[in-house]
C-alpha cells in the first residue's frame, strides 16, 4: 500500500495507515510489534542494514540511504525481518519517479508512504522545508506506531529529520542526537538546520 503525504488531509490518512498496519509473525532478529517492545535503549547509533548507505537504528526504527537498485527487494526484505512494517520515502522525487518502491513494499506485506519534504523548496538554502520536517515528525508521533524504516537519498536527510524528532519530541540530548547523525556525513549546515528546527519546535511548543 502506497501514499503520498503532501497536504494535512494525506498526513492524518498516512497515520491510520501506519496504525493500521496487520501484524506479522517475523523470524530472526524481530518480533513484529511496536517500538521499545524488545527494549532497545535510546541510543540512535550507526548499524548495518544491507547495501543501505549511512544506515542507523534507533529503538527497532531504522533509517538510511537507498541501497543500489540490485538490492533494494533484498534490503528491505531484511529490513521486514527486522521489525520493519512501515517505510517512509523520504526521496526526492526525481528518485521516486526512477525507482518506484510500490512493488517491491506490496510483494513483503510492507506500508509505503511516500513524504513530499519540499527537497528544494525550502528558503535560504535549507535541505527541506519546515512542514516537510513537521509531516515527518507526525508520523513518528503516531500513538502506537508500528517500526518504520525512513529512507531517503544518501542516507544524510533522514538522520536530520531523525535528530530533530529526538530531540524536540523524545526528550533525547540535543547533542547527542547530532553526534551519531554526523555519522551519515553531515556538515555544519545541516547541523546548523537541525538546532534551528529544535529551537522551533521547542518555541512553539512553550508559547
Amino acid at each position: 500500500m502506497a501514499l503520498r503525504i503532501r497536504s494535512p488531509l494525506d498526513l492524518a490518512r498516512a497515520a491510520r495507515a501506519v496504525l493500521a498496519v496487520t501484524p506479522v509473525l517475523l523470524l530472526a532478529c524481530a518480533c513484529g510489534a511496536t517500538r521499545g517492545d524488545e527494549g532497545v535503549g535510546p541510543e540512535l547509533a550507526p548499524s548495518r542494514l544491507g547495501g543501505l548507505r549511512c544506515a542507523m537504528t534507533y529503538d527497532g526504527d531504522w533509517l538510511g540511504g537507498m541501497p543500489p537498485s540490485e538490492r533494494v527487494a533484498e534490503d528491505l526484505e531484511l529490513a521486514s525481518r527486522r521489525g520493519v512494517e512501515v517505510v517512509l520515502d523520504l526521496r526526492s522525487p526525481a528518485a521516486r519517479g526512477a525507482l518506484p518502491l510500490d512493488v517491491y513494499a506490496d510483494a513483503l506485506g510492507l506500508s509505503l508512504v511516500a513524504v513530499d519534504v519540499g527537497i528544494g523548496e525550502a528558503e535560504d538554502d535549507a535541505p527541506v522545508t519546515e512542514d516537510g520536517v513537521d509531516r515527518v515528525r507526525a508520523l513518528l508521533e503516531t500513538p502506537g506506531r508500528r517500526r518504520v524504516l525512513l529512507l531517503d537519498d544518501d542516507g544524510t536527510l533522514a538522520s536530520m529529520i531523525y535528530a530533530i524528532h529526538l530531540a524536540a519530541d523524545e526528550g533525547v540530548d540535543e547533542d547527542v542526537a547530532l553526534r551519531a547523525a554526523r555519522a551519515t556525513g553531515l556538515g555544519d549546515g545541516g547541523e546548523r538546520f537541525v538546532r534551528e528546527q529544535i529551537a522551533r519546535i521547542r518555541a512553539a511548543g512553550s508559547s
